[in-house]
């Protein structure tokens, strides 16, 4: 394994960028089918550590990103809920990370 992929605490504008994640994974957590019998303190985790990955691996597409490093941070921080039923919400919040910074849709697109 080649070492966790987050590198401790947000900075204070990456947090502030999470409060407005948080507030929409809240809302449109339900819609997903895999969280449809949960509550959102249980699966907020996962979206948080998306979040943070995205915020620590801007420049990399989520699928280049090794899922046992992912799988092991991940068990690390929050053993209560199998990577299994994390995964979606890890994967859906690092995608919907660009929103915050349209610097890397812009580099993406260019």
């Amino acid at each position: 394994m080649a070492g966790f992929i987050t590198n401790g605490p947000l900075s204070e504008e990456a947090e502030r960028g999470w409060s407005n994640h948080d507030a929409h994974w809240r809302q449109a957590y339900r819609g997903r089918p895999e969280h449809a019998e949960r509550d959102y303190s249980d699966v907020q985790p996962a979206y948080r550590y998306g979040y943070e990955l995205y915020n620590n691996n801007r420049n990399r597409p989520f699928e280049d990103i090794d899922e046992a490093d992912l799988r092991a941070e991940w068990e690390a921080r929050n053993s209560a809920v199998p990577w299994e039923n994390a995964r979606g919400a890890v994967r859906d919040a690092f995608t919907r990370g660009d929103i915050d910074h349209p610097q890397a849709f812009e580099r993406a697109t260019d």
